[in-house]
């Protein structure tokens, strides 16, 4: 059976905002949606879409996609508290003509399972793909990028550098994403996408995109922990991938 991977997000206590916040926060939503399905088309079999409850939903060929399109999404709406859940399964109950949110199978249900437990237990995002093991260590490498993505929100400077260095460099896992919207983008010492946690030029990058100095944007840089980030990050979709390539 063809396997699919569900992703389930949500801004956590979103109906406690006062009317003018949350109708900001389902634009941004709305608008980061659009975004990703431009970067991410060709690892989407559903668009990324929003819908009721300030949820956004999408289907996708695979976790490593999932998780890398959810990661950006973090990145984007740095101030909101997001949490995911990620299932991969089956896509058994297929409404082709429509979107996601009209699609069911067991990926959608292990995506419900996992958000809701990542509620549950005071986790940001939990991955479920059934009885496989390597979930365990997917979710605590998950759960420790996340973490320091967390530890951000007390600071701007450190929350803008690390946007500006992923909408800069954004982070590239396995050709995923493809390109700017669904035009391939070529990689190399000056390309758009980068494969690791840590590359020549980043901190230059940053400074001329703030205006600060190189010096300043290394500190901020380090302290937000962006380099450890990036490599939990691919540590975790190395395990996803390995286990594809086995199964």
């Amino acid at each position: 059976m063809e396997r699919y991977t569900a992703m389930i997000a949500d801004v956590a206590d979103s109906r406690r905002l006062d009317p003018e916040a949350r109708t900001d926060l389902q634009k941004q939503l709305y608008e980061s949606a659009e975004t990703l399905n431009g970067l991410f088309g060709p690892s989407l079999v559903k668009p990324v879409a929003f819908s009721a409850g300030d949820e956004i939903q999408g289907l996708f060929r695979s976790p490593e996609a999932a998780i890398l399109c959810w990661r950006l999404l973090v990145l984007t709406l740095d101030g909101a508290a997001l949490r995911a859940g990620f299932g991969v399964g089956g896509w058994e109950v297929r409404i082709r003509e429509a979107g996601t949110t009209a699609q069911d199978g067991t990926a959608y249900h292990r995506a419900r399972e996992a958000i809701e437990a990542a509620e549950k237990y005071g986790e940001t995002a939990l991955l479920r793909s059934g009885d496989d093991p390597t979930d365990a260590a997917v979710n605590a490498l998950l759960g420790a990028a996340l973490r320091i993505c967390a530890g951000r929100r007390g600071s701007r400077a450190q929350q803008e550098a690390a946007r500006t260095l992923e909408l800069s460099c954004p982070l590239q896992f396995g050709g995923v994403p493809a390109g700017r919207d669904g035009v391939p983008v070529p990689n190399g010492a000056d390309g758009f996408f980068v494969r690791s946690g840590i590359a020549r030029g980043m901190p230059i990058r940053v400074a001329e995109l703030l205006k600060v100095s190189p010096q300043s944007a290394r500190g901020t840089l380090k302290a937000a922990g962006v380099y450890e980030e990036r490599n939990l990050i691919i540590a975790a979709l190395g395990l996803l991938h390995d286990r594809r390539e086995r199964t």
